[in-house]
């Protein structure tokens, strides 16, 4: 069963149909919130049978099933909606201009004492029927206190004088309902808290070449970067003055945008800020190389530099090594960011910050490789070292402790056998349970017709070139590293 239904008056087939009614006598003083949900919950009903319920409803707005039954109650009371609630609750769809005419009435009397002190606000005018109506639409929707409407009024006056409208005060005051500021008590709190950061955002204003009058928003970002970002307030002059000298930008909304980013980059100090704008042109350069080594193209690689270079940057790798990876990657079939970075970041987990650590790293796996292809040719498999035999070796080299000689004597005596190399493996997992570890001891653990011999492993050097299989090596190793 839908959740959202549309009456057949109101009904259209072909798009979502709004009605100049709903636009003109409920629109503009409903809840940014309430209109979101009716809105959304209209298009629902004319143009969608499946899926159709409270839940998805709320899951695609972001809003509670809760908040969005009480929402509909709310548009219920303007007449516009049927909310049927036995069950499974449904919303009907009634043509709004059935409506107009019976537009809710508050009750006689209820606003007389609020009506006086808000008309007293501004004397040089007359209150209009309309204003009222939303002030009080603002209190019953939120469920304010009529004192608290009244403080954000004196509020908006103190910043924009008596011509201030009575939408820039609705706004304030849904605004921070929202943030369940809703007793006299709470907006005087709010209040207080944003007039103590007044110098502090002449400051800044004054720092970005801002010569306007500050408004509540200009506020509530000044104490947001304060205290919701933890950003020293010295900081947060430097960036304006930074973007007014370099950039010429004044706006706050600019300045807002560069707080933020610096906020996801984990540039908190001025320091680091400097740094970071300093070797901007490097950071592209090096974004540029190393999607054009994975084979990808950007036009802009501003982003790339945001979420991927800087903080690979910033844990200390070297720009040859990480277009050196980016190369590597590609030609291992990692060709996104996505992958390249989580291969650095196991690299990094291994304390792989230079190229010279990377090469020792490489040169001890191939050469640990080339140890087992030797095994290999001494039980007469011509094939390539698979990840299944790096394992084996591993155990035997790093959990078991034994040594060359051992490994080597073992595969010697498992040359012919069936699945030759499982065999080797079973015979060093003997040695191992009976704490065998020397050659001496595992000749006499065998018996004495099995032949003795022994192949010796070569030894390797490294080079910074690396072929398909040694780089199959490193990421098959690197596969096993969590970040």
């Amino acid at each position: 069963m839908s959740f959202c239904k549309i009456s057949s008056l109101a009904k259209h087939k072909s798009f979502t149909l709004v009605s100049n009614a709903f636009c003109n006598d409920f629109l503009l003083s409903a809840p940014a919130e309430c209109v979101k949900v009716y809105l959304w919950g209209l298009f629902l009903a004319q143009n969608s049978e499946e899926d159709n319920t409270i839940e998805k409803m709320s899951a695609d707005l972001n809003i509670s099933a809760e908040d969005i039954l009480n929402i509909f109650l709310y548009w219920q009371e303007k007449g516009v909606v049927q909310v049927i609630q036995l069950g499974e609750p449904q919303v009907i769809y009634k043509p709004a201009e059935e409506a107009v005419g019976n537009l809710k009435k508050f009750k006689v009397g209820k606003y007389n004492d609020f009506n006086v002190i808000i008309q007293q606000l501004f004397p040089n005018r007359t209150i209009t029927t309309n204003e009222f109506t939303e002030y009080y639409t603002v209190i019953e929707s939120f469920h304010m206190d009529m004192e608290a409407l009244i403080e954000i009024a004196k509020y908006a006056i103190s910043l924009k004088g008596e011509s201030v409208g009575h939408r820039y005060i609705t706004t304030i005051a849904k605004s921070w309902a929202n943030e369940k500021i809703l007793t006299k008590e709470q907006v005087l709190a709010k209040i207080k808290e944003l007039s103590t950061h007044d110098d502090k955002l002449v400051q800044v204003m004054h720092a970005l070449g801002n010569k306007s009058a500050a408004q509540i928003e200009d506020k509530e970002l000044l104490d947001s970067w304060l205290n919701d970002l933890g950003f020293e307030f010295e900081v947060i002059i430097h960036i304006a003055k930074y973007l007014h000298t370099k950039m010429h930008k004044t706006d706050m909304r600019f300045l807002d945008m560069y707080i933020h980013r610096y906020f996801e980059m984990k540039l908190l100090s001025i320091q680091e800020i400097d740094e970071y704008e300093t070797n901007k042109s490097n950071l592209l350069s090096l974004a540029k190389d190393v999607t054009r080594a994975l084979g990808l193209y950007y036009q802009d690689c501003s982003q790339v530099v945001d979420v991927y270079i800087l903080p690979l940057v910033q844990m200390g790798y070297s720009y040859d090594l990480l277009v050196n990876i980016a190369n590597y990657c590609f030609r291992s079939s990692i060709r996104t960011l996505e992958g390249y970075a989580d291969m650095v970041q196991k690299l990094y987990k291994l304390g792989i910050l230079n190229m010279k650590s990377f090469d020792e790293y490489m040169a001890d796996l191939v050469a640990n490789d080339r140890q087992v292809r030797s095994i290999l040719e001494t039980l007469g498999l011509s094939r390539r070292v698979t990840e299944n035999d790096r394992a084996f070796y591993r155990t035997w080299t790093t959990d078991w402790a034994f040594g060359e000689d051992i490994i080597n004597y073992a595969a010697s005596l498992s040359v012919g056998k069936p699945s030759a190399i499982i065999y080797m493996n079973r015979l060093l997992s003997n040695w191992h349970r009976a704490n065998i570890s020397t050659l001496e001891a595992a000749k006499s653990f065998i018996p004495d017709n099995i032949a003795n011999t022994n192949n010796k492993a070569t030894q390797v050097g490294f080079t910074h070139e690396y072929t398909s299989e040694e780089l199959s090596t490193l990421f098959s190793n690197l596969d096993e590293v969590e970040v």
